[in-house]
Protein backbone atom coordinates (compact mmCIF):
# COMPACT_ATOMS: atom_id res chain seq x y z
CA UNK A 1 0.00 0.00 0.00
CA UNK A 2 1.26 3.44 -0.82
CA UNK A 3 0.63 6.18 1.70
CA UNK A 4 0.78 9.84 0.77
CA UNK A 5 -0.15 12.77 2.98
CA UNK A 6 -3.62 13.89 1.98
CA UNK A 7 -5.68 16.98 2.42
CA UNK A 8 -9.47 17.37 2.53
CA UNK A 9 -11.07 17.50 -0.89
CA UNK A 10 -14.49 18.97 -1.50
CA UNK A 11 -17.01 16.80 -3.31
CA UNK A 12 -18.81 17.76 -6.44
CA UNK A 13 -21.50 16.68 -8.78
CA UNK A 14 -21.09 13.69 -11.03
CA UNK A 15 -21.18 13.92 -14.74
CA UNK A 16 -24.41 12.63 -16.05
CA UNK A 17 -25.87 11.60 -19.30
CA UNK A 18 -24.97 8.99 -21.87
CA UNK A 19 -25.92 8.27 -25.41
CA UNK A 20 -29.12 6.23 -25.79
CA UNK A 21 -29.87 3.41 -28.15
CA UNK A 22 -32.35 3.73 -30.96
CA UNK A 23 -35.51 1.63 -30.91
CA UNK A 24 -34.28 -0.58 -33.73
CA UNK A 25 -30.97 -1.16 -32.01
CA UNK A 26 -32.67 -1.90 -28.67
CA UNK A 27 -34.72 -4.64 -30.27
CA UNK A 28 -31.62 -6.14 -31.85
CA UNK A 29 -29.74 -6.02 -28.57
CA UNK A 30 -32.65 -7.59 -26.69
CA UNK A 31 -32.61 -10.45 -29.17
CA UNK A 32 -28.85 -10.82 -28.73
CA UNK A 33 -29.13 -10.86 -24.95
CA UNK A 34 -31.84 -13.54 -25.01
CA UNK A 35 -29.87 -15.75 -27.40
CA UNK A 36 -32.34 -15.36 -30.25
CA UNK A 37 -30.22 -13.31 -32.63
CA UNK A 38 -28.67 -14.93 -35.67
CA UNK A 39 -25.00 -15.67 -35.69
CA UNK A 40 -22.98 -12.91 -37.30
CA UNK A 41 -21.18 -13.60 -40.55
CA UNK A 42 -17.83 -12.83 -39.02
CA UNK A 43 -18.47 -14.66 -35.79
CA UNK A 44 -15.66 -14.86 -33.31
CA UNK A 45 -16.03 -18.64 -33.29
CA UNK A 46 -14.86 -18.74 -36.91
CA UNK A 47 -11.54 -17.09 -36.17
CA UNK A 48 -8.35 -18.85 -35.15
CA UNK A 49 -8.48 -17.16 -31.76
CA UNK A 50 -12.12 -17.59 -30.77
CA UNK A 51 -11.71 -20.15 -28.00
CA UNK A 52 -7.95 -20.17 -27.41
CA UNK A 53 -5.08 -17.80 -28.09
CA UNK A 54 -2.30 -20.36 -28.25
CA UNK A 55 -2.43 -20.34 -32.05
CA UNK A 56 -2.37 -16.55 -32.26
CA UNK A 57 1.00 -15.09 -33.20
CA UNK A 58 2.15 -11.93 -31.53
CA UNK A 59 2.22 -10.33 -28.17
CA UNK A 60 -1.53 -10.09 -27.53
CA UNK A 61 -1.78 -13.88 -27.62
CA UNK A 62 1.17 -14.26 -25.24
CA UNK A 63 -0.32 -11.87 -22.70
CA UNK A 64 -3.75 -13.50 -22.98
CA UNK A 65 -2.24 -16.96 -22.45
CA UNK A 66 -0.25 -15.77 -19.44
CA UNK A 67 -3.43 -14.46 -17.80
CA UNK A 68 -5.40 -17.59 -18.65
CA UNK A 69 -2.85 -19.85 -16.96
CA UNK A 70 -3.77 -18.57 -13.51
CA UNK A 71 -7.26 -17.02 -13.64
CA UNK A 72 -10.57 -18.29 -15.05
CA UNK A 73 -11.40 -15.64 -17.67
CA UNK A 74 -13.32 -16.17 -20.93
CA UNK A 75 -11.00 -16.07 -23.98
CA UNK A 76 -12.74 -13.00 -25.42
CA UNK A 77 -12.23 -11.09 -22.19
CA UNK A 78 -8.59 -12.18 -22.03
CA UNK A 79 -8.04 -10.68 -25.48
CA UNK A 80 -9.51 -7.36 -24.35
CA UNK A 81 -7.44 -7.32 -21.15
CA UNK A 82 -4.26 -8.25 -23.03
CA UNK A 83 -4.73 -5.45 -25.56
CA UNK A 84 -5.58 -3.04 -22.69
CA UNK A 85 -2.33 -3.96 -20.93
CA UNK A 86 -0.28 -3.29 -24.07
CA UNK A 87 -2.16 -0.05 -24.75
CA UNK A 88 -1.47 1.11 -21.17
CA UNK A 89 2.23 1.31 -22.13
CA UNK A 90 1.31 3.96 -24.70
CA UNK A 91 -0.75 6.32 -22.56
CA UNK A 92 0.38 9.47 -24.36
CA UNK A 93 -0.86 8.09 -27.68
CA UNK A 94 -4.54 8.21 -26.77
CA UNK A 95 -7.02 11.05 -26.43
CA UNK A 96 -9.01 8.92 -24.01
CA UNK A 97 -8.17 5.66 -22.29
CA UNK A 98 -10.69 3.56 -20.33
CA UNK A 99 -10.22 2.13 -16.88
CA UNK A 100 -10.26 -1.63 -16.41
CA UNK A 101 -12.91 -2.92 -13.97
CA UNK A 102 -12.73 -6.46 -12.58
CA UNK A 103 -15.96 -7.51 -10.90
CA UNK A 104 -17.42 -10.66 -9.37
CA UNK A 105 -20.75 -11.54 -7.72
CA UNK A 106 -19.05 -13.04 -4.65
CA UNK A 107 -15.69 -13.36 -2.95
CA UNK A 108 -13.08 -16.00 -3.94
CA UNK A 109 -13.50 -15.47 -7.68
CA UNK A 110 -9.88 -14.49 -8.38
CA UNK A 111 -9.99 -10.69 -8.41
CA UNK A 112 -6.92 -10.22 -6.19
CA UNK A 113 -5.01 -12.87 -8.14
CA UNK A 114 -5.96 -11.11 -11.37
CA UNK A 115 -4.59 -7.85 -9.96
CA UNK A 116 -1.35 -9.60 -9.01
CA UNK A 117 -0.92 -10.78 -12.59
CA UNK A 118 -1.71 -7.38 -14.06
CA UNK A 119 0.68 -5.70 -11.63
CA UNK A 120 3.49 -7.69 -13.26
CA UNK A 121 2.54 -6.50 -16.76
CA UNK A 122 1.43 -2.87 -16.60
CA UNK A 123 3.80 0.13 -16.54
CA UNK A 124 4.81 1.65 -13.20
CA UNK A 125 2.21 -0.18 -11.05
CA UNK A 126 0.96 1.11 -7.69
CA UNK A 127 -1.28 -1.36 -5.86
CA UNK A 128 -3.50 -0.19 -3.00
CA UNK A 129 -6.66 -1.32 -1.22
CA UNK A 130 -7.33 2.05 0.41
CA UNK A 131 -6.32 5.44 -0.91
CA UNK A 132 -7.38 9.04 -0.38
CA UNK A 133 -8.36 11.44 -3.17
CA UNK A 134 -5.29 13.59 -2.51
CA UNK A 135 -3.05 10.54 -2.77
CA UNK A 136 -4.49 9.72 -6.19
CA UNK A 137 -3.95 13.05 -7.89
CA UNK A 138 -0.57 13.67 -6.24
CA UNK A 139 0.66 10.21 -7.28
CA UNK A 140 -0.53 10.70 -10.84
CA UNK A 141 0.99 14.17 -11.11
CA UNK A 142 4.34 12.97 -9.78
CA UNK A 143 4.73 9.47 -11.23
CA UNK A 144 2.04 8.70 -13.86
CA UNK A 145 1.51 5.23 -12.36
CA UNK A 146 -0.89 2.49 -13.28
CA UNK A 147 -3.14 2.56 -10.23
CA UNK A 148 -4.53 -0.80 -9.11
CA UNK A 149 -7.28 -0.46 -6.51
CA UNK A 150 -8.48 -3.63 -4.80
CA UNK A 151 -11.63 -3.97 -2.67
CA UNK A 152 -13.13 -0.97 -4.47
CA UNK A 153 -16.73 -1.54 -3.33
CA UNK A 154 -16.73 1.94 -1.78
CA UNK A 155 -16.70 3.50 -5.25
CA UNK A 156 -20.35 2.49 -5.60
CA UNK A 157 -21.43 3.85 -2.21
CA UNK A 158 -23.17 7.19 -1.81
CA UNK A 159 -22.85 9.68 0.98
CA UNK A 160 -19.11 9.54 1.64
CA UNK A 161 -17.30 12.70 0.55
CA UNK A 162 -14.08 10.76 -0.04
CA UNK A 163 -15.80 8.10 -2.19
CA UNK A 164 -17.68 10.76 -4.15
CA UNK A 165 -14.46 12.64 -4.88
CA UNK A 166 -12.56 9.51 -5.91
CA UNK A 167 -15.43 8.54 -8.18
CA UNK A 168 -15.37 11.99 -9.81
CA UNK A 169 -11.61 11.74 -10.32
CA UNK A 170 -12.02 8.35 -11.94
CA UNK A 171 -14.93 9.47 -14.12
CA UNK A 172 -12.94 12.42 -15.47
CA UNK A 173 -9.59 10.63 -15.52
CA UNK A 174 -10.08 8.85 -18.84
CA UNK A 175 -9.30 12.08 -20.72
CA UNK A 176 -5.66 12.89 -21.38
CA UNK A 177 -6.17 16.57 -20.54
CA UNK A 178 -8.24 16.01 -17.40
CA UNK A 179 -7.12 17.86 -14.27
CA UNK A 180 -8.29 18.55 -10.76
CA UNK A 181 -7.67 21.86 -8.97
CA UNK A 182 -6.82 22.37 -5.33
CA UNK A 183 -5.72 25.29 -3.18
CA UNK A 184 -2.38 24.73 -1.44
CA UNK A 185 1.05 26.06 -0.61
CA UNK A 186 2.00 28.89 1.72
CA UNK A 187 0.35 31.46 -0.53
CA UNK A 188 -2.83 29.37 -0.96
CA UNK A 189 -2.47 29.43 -4.73
CA UNK A 190 -4.59 27.28 -7.05
CA UNK A 191 -2.67 24.18 -8.11
CA UNK A 192 -3.50 21.91 -11.05
CA UNK A 193 -3.01 18.15 -10.88
CA UNK A 194 -3.28 15.72 -13.78
CA UNK A 195 -5.62 12.78 -13.12
CA UNK A 196 -4.98 10.89 -16.37
CA UNK A 197 -3.32 7.49 -15.95
CA UNK A 198 -4.20 3.80 -16.38
CA UNK A 199 -6.45 2.61 -13.55
CA UNK A 200 -7.66 -0.86 -12.59
CA UNK A 201 -10.35 -1.45 -9.97
CA UNK A 202 -11.47 -4.78 -8.52
CA UNK A 203 -14.65 -5.15 -6.50
CA UNK A 204 -17.49 -7.43 -5.49
CA UNK A 205 -20.74 -6.35 -7.11
CA UNK A 206 -21.13 -3.75 -9.82
CA UNK A 207 -19.78 -0.27 -10.34
CA UNK A 208 -21.72 2.98 -10.19
CA UNK A 209 -23.41 3.41 -13.57
CA UNK A 210 -21.55 6.58 -14.56
CA UNK A 211 -18.15 5.12 -13.71
CA UNK A 212 -19.01 1.78 -15.32
CA UNK A 213 -19.66 3.67 -18.56
CA UNK A 214 -15.98 4.69 -18.55
CA UNK A 215 -14.57 1.21 -17.96
CA UNK A 216 -13.73 -1.93 -19.86
CA UNK A 217 -15.45 -4.48 -17.65
CA UNK A 218 -14.43 -8.07 -17.03
CA UNK A 219 -16.63 -10.29 -14.88
CA UNK A 220 -15.11 -13.20 -12.95
CA UNK A 221 -16.82 -16.28 -11.55
CA UNK A 222 -15.71 -18.75 -8.93
CA UNK A 223 -13.49 -21.58 -10.16
CA UNK A 224 -14.87 -25.12 -10.29
CA UNK A 225 -13.13 -28.49 -10.44
CA UNK A 226 -13.54 -28.46 -14.22
CA UNK A 227 -11.52 -25.24 -14.60
CA UNK A 228 -7.87 -25.97 -15.26
CA UNK A 229 -5.60 -23.23 -13.93
CA UNK A 230 -2.14 -23.33 -12.43
CA UNK A 231 -1.19 -22.48 -8.87
CA UNK A 232 0.22 -18.98 -8.48
CA UNK A 233 3.64 -19.16 -6.84
CA UNK A 234 5.23 -15.75 -6.78
CA UNK A 235 8.86 -16.89 -7.01
CA UNK A 236 8.05 -18.72 -10.22
CA UNK A 237 5.41 -16.48 -11.76
CA UNK A 238 6.88 -13.04 -11.05
CA UNK A 239 10.04 -13.54 -13.17
CA UNK A 240 7.83 -14.75 -16.04
CA UNK A 241 5.59 -11.70 -15.73
CA UNK A 242 8.51 -9.28 -15.54
CA UNK A 243 10.07 -10.88 -18.62
CA UNK A 244 6.76 -10.54 -20.48
CA UNK A 245 6.49 -6.88 -19.44
CA UNK A 246 9.97 -6.27 -20.86
CA UNK A 247 8.85 -7.80 -24.15
CA UNK A 248 5.81 -5.53 -24.10
CA UNK A 249 8.10 -2.54 -23.61
CA UNK A 250 10.28 -3.61 -26.55
CA UNK A 251 7.24 -4.22 -28.76
CA UNK A 252 5.89 -0.77 -27.95
CA UNK A 253 9.22 0.86 -28.88
CA UNK A 254 9.17 -0.88 -32.25
CA UNK A 255 5.48 -0.50 -33.09
CA UNK A 256 4.19 2.62 -31.33
CA UNK A 257 4.36 4.82 -34.42
CA UNK A 258 2.36 2.30 -36.46
CA UNK A 259 -0.20 1.88 -33.66
CA UNK A 260 -0.57 5.66 -33.45
CA UNK A 261 -1.08 5.86 -37.20
CA UNK A 262 -3.80 3.22 -36.99
CA UNK A 263 -5.43 5.01 -34.06
CA UNK A 264 -5.54 8.32 -35.94
CA UNK A 265 -7.40 6.78 -38.87
CA UNK A 266 -9.41 3.92 -37.36
CA UNK A 267 -13.18 3.93 -37.61
CA UNK A 268 -15.05 2.52 -34.59
CA UNK A 269 -16.83 -0.79 -34.98
CA UNK A 270 -19.85 0.07 -37.10
CA UNK A 271 -22.32 -2.14 -35.23
CA UNK A 272 -21.89 -0.21 -31.97
CA UNK A 273 -24.33 2.56 -31.16
CA UNK A 274 -22.82 3.28 -27.76
CA UNK A 275 -20.52 6.10 -28.88
CA UNK A 276 -18.52 6.15 -25.66
CA UNK A 277 -17.79 2.43 -25.75
CA UNK A 278 -16.78 2.67 -29.42
CA UNK A 279 -14.40 5.53 -28.64
CA UNK A 280 -12.90 3.91 -25.55
CA UNK A 281 -12.22 0.68 -27.45
CA UNK A 282 -10.15 2.49 -30.09
CA UNK A 283 -6.78 2.12 -28.27
CA UNK A 284 -7.30 -1.65 -27.97
CA UNK A 285 -8.60 -1.79 -31.53
CA UNK A 286 -5.42 -0.06 -32.76
CA UNK A 287 -3.18 -2.47 -30.83
CA UNK A 288 -5.00 -5.54 -32.13
CA UNK A 289 -4.97 -4.15 -35.70
CA UNK A 290 -1.16 -4.00 -35.62
CA UNK A 291 -0.46 -7.06 -33.47
CA UNK A 292 -3.03 -9.66 -34.59
CA UNK A 293 -5.69 -8.28 -36.95
CA UNK A 294 -7.32 -11.72 -37.19
CA UNK A 295 -8.60 -11.15 -33.63
CA UNK A 296 -10.55 -7.99 -34.47
CA UNK A 297 -13.84 -9.94 -34.79
CA UNK A 298 -13.35 -11.20 -31.23
CA UNK A 299 -12.90 -7.66 -29.95
CA UNK A 300 -15.98 -6.55 -31.85
CA UNK A 301 -18.00 -9.46 -30.45
CA UNK A 302 -16.94 -8.52 -26.93
CA UNK A 303 -18.17 -4.96 -27.53
CA UNK A 304 -21.49 -6.16 -28.97
CA UNK A 305 -22.10 -8.48 -26.03
CA UNK A 306 -21.28 -5.78 -23.49
CA UNK A 307 -23.59 -3.34 -25.23
CA UNK A 308 -26.41 -5.89 -25.03
CA UNK A 309 -25.72 -6.46 -21.33
CA UNK A 310 -25.77 -2.74 -20.64
CA UNK A 311 -29.11 -2.43 -22.38
CA UNK A 312 -30.53 -5.24 -20.24
CA UNK A 313 -29.22 -3.55 -17.09
CA UNK A 314 -30.69 -0.23 -18.19
CA UNK A 315 -34.10 -1.88 -18.59
CA UNK A 316 -33.96 -2.73 -14.87
CA UNK A 317 -33.05 0.76 -13.71
CA UNK A 318 -35.79 2.40 -11.58
CA UNK A 319 -36.41 5.11 -14.18
CA UNK A 320 -36.80 2.79 -17.16
CA UNK A 321 -38.81 0.34 -15.07
CA UNK A 322 -41.17 3.20 -14.17
CA UNK A 323 -41.49 4.25 -17.82
CA UNK A 324 -42.44 0.69 -18.77
CA UNK A 325 -45.02 0.50 -15.97
CA UNK A 326 -46.53 3.84 -16.96
CA UNK A 327 -46.73 2.70 -20.58
CA UNK A 328 -48.77 -0.31 -19.53
CA UNK A 329 -51.02 1.73 -17.25
CA UNK A 330 -51.83 4.25 -19.99
CA UNK A 331 -52.55 1.39 -22.42
CA UNK A 332 -54.52 -0.84 -20.04
CA UNK A 333 -57.64 -0.49 -22.25
CA UNK A 334 -55.65 -1.79 -25.22
CA UNK A 335 -52.89 -0.55 -27.54
CA UNK A 336 -55.36 1.34 -29.71
CA UNK A 337 -57.22 3.00 -26.82
CA UNK A 338 -54.63 4.77 -24.67
CA UNK A 339 -55.76 6.92 -21.79
CA UNK A 340 -55.12 10.63 -22.52
CA UNK A 341 -54.71 11.53 -18.83
CA UNK A 342 -54.12 9.59 -15.60
CA UNK A 343 -54.33 11.25 -12.21
CA UNK A 344 -51.39 10.84 -9.86
CA UNK A 345 -53.54 8.94 -7.36
CA UNK A 346 -54.80 6.53 -10.02
CA UNK A 347 -51.29 6.00 -11.39
CA UNK A 348 -49.88 5.20 -7.96
CA UNK A 349 -52.80 2.86 -7.24
CA UNK A 350 -52.05 0.97 -10.46
CA UNK A 351 -48.32 0.88 -9.73
CA UNK A 352 -48.61 -0.64 -6.25
CA UNK A 353 -50.73 -3.47 -7.68
CA UNK A 354 -47.82 -4.60 -9.86
CA UNK A 355 -46.63 -7.33 -7.51
CA UNK A 356 -43.28 -8.11 -9.17
CA UNK A 357 -42.13 -4.49 -9.12
CA UNK A 358 -40.90 -2.38 -6.18
CA UNK A 359 -43.61 0.29 -6.07
CA UNK A 360 -45.65 -1.23 -3.21
CA UNK A 361 -42.60 -1.21 -0.91
CA UNK A 362 -40.61 1.53 -2.57
CA UNK A 363 -39.18 3.28 0.48
CA UNK A 364 -38.95 1.98 4.04
CA UNK A 365 -41.62 -0.63 3.28
CA UNK A 366 -44.16 1.97 2.17
CA UNK A 367 -45.76 2.55 -1.26
CA UNK A 368 -44.29 5.05 -3.68
CA UNK A 369 -45.42 8.63 -3.01
CA UNK A 370 -46.34 11.40 -5.46
CA UNK A 371 -43.03 13.08 -4.60
CA UNK A 372 -41.00 9.94 -5.39
CA UNK A 373 -42.97 9.39 -8.58
CA UNK A 374 -42.23 12.94 -9.71
CA UNK A 375 -38.56 12.53 -8.77
CA UNK A 376 -38.25 9.46 -11.01
CA UNK A 377 -40.01 11.03 -14.00
CA UNK A 378 -38.53 14.53 -13.79
CA UNK A 379 -35.14 13.66 -15.42
CA UNK A 380 -37.06 12.61 -18.54
CA UNK A 381 -38.84 15.95 -18.74
CA UNK A 382 -42.15 14.53 -17.49
CA UNK A 383 -44.07 16.64 -14.97
CA UNK A 384 -47.49 16.37 -13.39
CA UNK A 385 -50.16 18.93 -14.28
CA UNK A 386 -53.87 19.57 -13.90
CA UNK A 387 -56.40 18.56 -16.53
CA UNK A 388 -58.60 21.41 -15.38
CA UNK A 389 -58.44 24.16 -12.77
CA UNK A 390 -60.14 22.11 -10.07
CA UNK A 391 -59.15 18.61 -11.14
CA UNK A 392 -56.45 16.63 -9.31
CA UNK A 393 -52.91 16.62 -10.62
CA UNK A 394 -51.83 13.88 -13.00
CA UNK A 395 -49.91 13.06 -16.15
CA UNK A 396 -50.74 13.49 -19.83
CA UNK A 397 -49.81 10.80 -22.31
CA UNK A 398 -48.27 13.45 -24.59
CA UNK A 399 -45.49 13.91 -22.03
CA UNK A 400 -44.58 10.22 -22.22
CA UNK A 401 -44.78 9.56 -25.96
CA UNK A 402 -41.33 10.86 -27.05
CA UNK A 403 -39.71 9.40 -23.94
CA UNK A 404 -41.16 5.93 -24.49
CA UNK A 405 -39.79 5.99 -28.03
CA UNK A 406 -36.29 6.75 -26.79
CA UNK A 407 -35.96 4.45 -23.82
CA UNK A 408 -38.31 1.49 -24.35
CA UNK A 409 -38.25 -1.25 -26.96
CA UNK A 410 -41.88 -0.86 -27.97
CA UNK A 411 -43.56 -1.37 -31.29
Amino acid sequence: MVKVDSSPSPGGSERKGASRLSLKRQEALAATASGQSKQRTKSATNTTCARTFKSVPGLVGEVADFIGRFVVVPPEDRLVVASWVIASHMMDSWDRFPHLAITSPEKRCGKTRFLQLLELLVPNPVNSSNISPASIYRLIEANRPTLLLDEAQSLSRRGSESSETIREIFCAGIDQKSQTMRVGGPSHEVQKFSIYSPKIVALIGSLDGVLADRCIQVGLVRKTSQDNVERFRSRIVEPLGIELRERITEWVKENQSEVQKQYDHLEPFENLENDRMAELLLPMQAVVTVCCPECLPVLEQYATNKEAQEYEQERLSPGVLMLQACHEVFHRRGPDKPLPFVSTASLIDALVKREEEPWANYRFGKPITPESLGHLLRPYGIHSEREGRTSPRGYRIESFLPVWGRYLAIG
